[in-house]
């Protein structure tokens, strides 16, 4: 999964997340005209948060699923499963997330890795302009 993707899919739960929130207050709001009793109510509520707590997780689910894909890419090694402050076990799937802690771990340490491979090919490429540059400047000596 790319960025762009990653971004998409957010940006559609994010709008989802704000729908179901606007109906969730328009239900609300009707069923206290209505003076439906507390426990439709909170039943009411409780279907509205389960919804929330749902799409929340779907997105930490992406987030978490593109974070790993990245350090596997640049063969990082993923923090231990077991620390409770880097993942995070989902009461909707159970599976495991990171946690704000853990992503920024692992986005610290893909910053990282992605810098010293970018250094070292900088390295190259300035040794070799340098080495083209003596050599153009040998050959405008050789045929003046």
């Amino acid at each position: 999964m790319n960025i762009l993707t990653l971004k998409f899919k957010i940006k559609n739960l994010q709008k989802l997340c704000d729908e179901n929130y606007k109906d969730f207050k328009k239900a609300k709001k009707k069923a206290q005209t209505q003076n439906m009793s507390n426990e439709d109510i909170q039943e009411l509520t409780h279907t509205h948060s389960t919804e929330y707590e749902l799409i929340k997780d779907e997105i930490m689910e992406l987030n978490t699923q593109y974070i790993v894909s990245q350090s596997q890419k640049l063969i990082l090694p993923l923090p231990d499963y077991q620390d409770d402050t880097i993942w995070d076990i989902s009461k909707i799937t159970g599976m495991r997330n990171l946690t704000n802690k853990g992503v920024a771990h692992l986005r610290s340490a893909i910053r990282k890795e992605q810098q010293e491979r970018r250094e070292g090919v900088l390295l190259w490429t300035a040794a070799i302009t340098g080495i083209i540059g003596a050599i153009i400047g040998l050959i405008a000596i050789i045929k003046t």
